[in-house]
């Protein structure tokens, strides 16, 4: 017969059961510790390839025209390279997360007789067909796209001649369902139709194939359009404000003799209608679409 003795359970000390209760706190506060890094925790940098496109003196810090311009609001660090087109410095695949191709004083015309011209449109195509990044063309940009893809570029329409000054959009139903537009909307209040600033002696004529139409204007019938989800080209210039526009264009159009007087007059009071939220509009399409909105 084997006899078993029941041991009395000791009580847990005092000690032990603060202690217990400390690591538990201590636990709890570095689970919401890390919660909170988790929640608040940059998100990895993204690469924006900028494609400087003009080798004008008084655009030298055209990349820092860009980069003050499109800056995210949510936190996301953005990686900054230029590559000077006119050198034929190009991006490569694998370098970047996306491509903004810039304005600039060379005609997308002179193509066929430009050789640095040749290869950016052999770039343009490459990515596209790719089909991981997106590509922001503005002004020169946007008609280098379309060119690349088998649109039609040419000197504006007879007889605007050289397009300078700030103009309201007609916007189709295409822009307003458009995501990047759609993001930007809701983070930014701008009166319909928004305005925009132009500067431009040409601009796209037709549309490549598979083009969608998202706003024209009383000056150019092709301000805004997009192809796919990773393609969206604008005429206007949302990186520039009034400021910048009188001190390093008009002047040196009136210089030129490109515009009368009459027409710098006229573009000079159409600044006046320009606003802020019609800048901060058009800055919030560009960064939302960069930023992959779907």
């Amino acid at each position: 017969v084997i006899f078993r003795m029941a041991l009395p359970t000791a009580a847990p000390s005092s000690a032990l059961v603060a202690a217990v209760a400390v690591s538990a706190a201590a636990a709890a506060i570095a689970a919401r510790a890390v919660a909170r890094r988790r929640a608040t925790a940059t998100p990895a940098p993204l690469r924006w390839a900028f494609v400087g496109c003009t080798d004008a003196e008084h655009w030298q810090d055209h990349l820092e025209v860009f980069r003050s311009a499109f800056v995210p609001d949510d936190g996301q660090v953005i990686q900054w390279r230029e590559y000077r087109a006119w050198l034929g410095e190009l991006p490569s695949l694998g370098e970047f997360d996306a491509m903004l191709i810039s304005g600039s004083h060379y005609m997308v015309t002179d193509e066929p007789s430009t050789p640095w011209m040749q290869q950016l449109s052999t770039c343009i195509r490459t990515v596209v067909c790719e089909g991981r990044v997106r590509i922001v063309g503005i002004c020169f940009g946007c008609q280098a796209v379309a060119h690349a893809l088998g649109g039609r570029v040419g000197p504006n329409p007879s007889p605007l001649g050289f397009v300078f000054g700030a103009e309201p959009l007609c916007i189709t139903p295409a822009w307003s369902s458009h995501p990047a537009v759609r993001a930007a909307s809701m983070r930014v209040q701008c009166a319909i139709p928004p305005r925009v600033l132009e500067s431009h002696g040409q601009c796209v004529l037709q549309l490549p194939a598979g083009a969608e139409l998202l706003a024209s204007s009383a000056t150019c019938a092709h301000e805004a359009f997009a192809i796919g989800a990773n393609v969206l080209c604008v005429q206007f210039h949302p990186e520039f404000w009034p400021e910048i526009m009188r001190e390093r264009i008009e002047g040196r159009l009136r210089a030129k003799g490109t515009m009368e007087s009459t027409q710098l007059a006229a573009a000079a009071a159409s600044f006046d209608t320009f606003t802020p939220s019609d800048s901060i509009l058009a800055r919030a399409i560009i960064v939302a679409f960069l930023l992959g909105a779907v």
